[in-house]
């Protein structure tokens, strides 16, 4: 009778192995990154342009807060050869957010200026993504990146 309730108990909890739970539980705890480069002409007549590289991490610390990590480095080309290349900076942002499992929003402020930057979530791809203006200002110039992050 002892064996048949042994055996009664890890067959039961063998079942419960075979039936997790994948539900997407939301992004409290969770970090994400993101990569892109984008390449803008500064000049045609003198043929520079100049590339701008930004490295984003998302990290959600809790329900409602979390912090924007951005790296962004630049190189600019005349002619074809490296003119000048800048020391990549890094820029740190705290953040509260809202959102539904598809949708949500991110406030924080950049540069003095508050922000409300849309993003959405694809359960199917597990992917994060929004966009995010890089303004240059000693260049008169700004990049707007559609960064796709990936759960690290």
């Amino acid at each position: 009778m002892t064996f048949v309730a042994c055996f009664a108990l890890l067959a039961a909890s063998c079942h419960k192995d075979d039936d997790v739970n994948t539900e997407f539980k939301g992004l409290s705890g969770t970090t994400w990154t993101a990569q892109q480069t984008l390449n803008q002409i500064i000049s045609t007549d003198m043929n520079v342009s100049m590339d701008m590289t930004v490295k984003c991490t998302l990290a959600f610390t809790d329900n409602t807060k979390g912090t924007l990590t951005v790296v962004d480095s630049e190189v600019s080309y005349m002619m074809g050869s490296v003119l000048q290349e800048y020391p990549a900076k890094t820029h740190t942002y705290d953040f509260t957010y809202t959102f539904d499992n598809t949708k949500g929003t991110i406030s924080t402020t950049i540069g003095g200026r508050a922000l409300s930057i849309p993003f959405t979530y694809s359960k199917e791809t597990n992917t994060i993504r929004f966009s995010l203006t890089q303004a240059m200002e000693e260049h008169n110039m700004s990049f707007t990146f559609d960064l796709t992050f990936t759960q690290k």
